[in-house]
């Protein structure tokens, strides 16, 4: 809701598994782990990004995303690179944000206490869908050389979206350098944007390998005999441990009811300037309408309901944060007319939109004195 005029406005960031699904076309769908999340913030604050104002303006939760199974919807991660991009105006924040992360979580130790290197990027691969729904990975140990290729939804900004890949291949790489004894253990990384004129020289500095552009896909290419060594970091029972970590995260995240997953797909669309009608709420989340309903019906929820008490429950916000006019809030929030908001208002809060506003005016000038 970038145009409301002086508003607080925050999108709901933080959710505790919320499923998948966020956003229109061209607006990735999905989540990032929480975990993920945290390790990106530590790692941007050493790159001069001011943190706690970021996760202010995004409505980042830094307490809540170290629980398990918590998510951030894909669209704020997007937010995030943007906002750290604004800040550093570093043009390789994505290789210098992989270069400074701190990779503690649960699928870099997974990597680690592979037994071999071969079987560390297999676990890699099946545990990428963990750390975020819209990344996906395919590990080709037969070709030559052996390559392990990534792709995620970086969304309309042609920038975040370069960012992103940077970064992931060079988690890989950072990753692979900590368990083999080579300090080169990729042979080459490929890239399918252009690069940047004048600036080749700091991607072999960070990645330590050739690197191309404009390529098919971006991929890590690993030199012959490295996916047989055994990594230095290989520990069977901490590899095992792991492993249930992985499926339990899995598992917390499918068992999300859908009536957790409702309110927060519409808050979100809401904020991010989307529609949130009961169709785009249903494909967001990967359903038709009528199989959205019947599963809410199980769990005694009403879709109709759910999406009426959060365009309420946002048009709080704005009304407090902004100085839209009552028509323009429920214009905003997705109402068909001031009538119907008001309506709506009034039946949920029992005060009107003007009303309440104005207690809420009154309040803050007397809080204030």
């Amino acid at each position: 809701m970038g145009n409301v005029r002086r508003s607080r406005g925050r999108a709901l960031i933080l959710q505790r598994a919320k499923g998948s699904g966020h956003g229109l076309a061209r607006v990735p769908r999905g989540v990032t782990a929480g975990f993920v999340v945290d390790r990106l913030l530590q790692s941007l604050a050493t790159l001069g990004v001011d943190v706690a104002r970021t996760c202010r303006n995004l409505g980042i939760d830094r307490q809540g995303i170290r629980q398990l199974g918590a998510v951030v919807p894909r669209t704020t991660v997007l937010a995030l690179f943007r906002a750290a991009l604004e800040q550093t105006h570093d043009e390789h924040l994505g290789l210098h944000l992989a270069e400074r992360m701190p990779l503690v979580g649960p699928i870099g130790y997974l990597f680690r206490s592979s037994g071999t290197i071969g079987e560390g990027l297999q676990a890699l691969v099946s545990a990428c869908s963990v750390a975020s729904s819209t990344t996906r990975a395919s590990f080709d140990a037969k070709s030559v050389p052996a390559r392990l290729t990534i792709e995620t939804e970086g969304g309309p900004d042609a920038d975040v979206a370069r960012q992103l890949l940077e970064y992931l291949a060079t988690v890989v790489v950072v990753l692979l350098r900590e368990v083999t004894p080579s300090s080169h253990p990729v042979s080459a990384v490929h890239f399918p944007h252009s690069a940047r004129t004048g600036t080749v020289s700091e991607y072999r500095r960070v990645l330590g390998c050739e690197v191309h552009f404009a390529q098919p896909h971006c991929a890590v290419f690993l030199p012959p005999g490295i996916l047989t060594q055994p990594s230095t970091l290989a520990s069977p029972s901490v590899e095992s441990a792991l492993r249930r970590t992985i499926d339990d995260l899995r598992a917390t995240r499918a068992k999300t009811a859908l009536s957790e997953q409702v309110p927060a797909t519409v808050y979100m669309r809401l904020w991010m300037g989307e529609a949130a009608t009961e169709g785009a709420i249903a494909k967001a989340l990967g359903l038709s309408v009528r199989s959205l309903q019947r599963g809410l019906a199980t769990e005694g929820a009403s879709l109709r309901t759910l999406r009426r008490n959060t365009q309420v429950a946002v048009a709080q916000e704005i009304l407090t944060s902004s100085d839209l006019s009552i028509k323009e809030v429920a214009a905003r929030v997705g109402f068909s007319s001031t009538a119907a908001f008001d309506h709506a208002f009034k039946a949920l809060l029992r005060v009107s939109p003007g009303r309440f506003r104005a207690v809420g005016a009154r309040r803050a000038r007397i809080a204030a004195r």
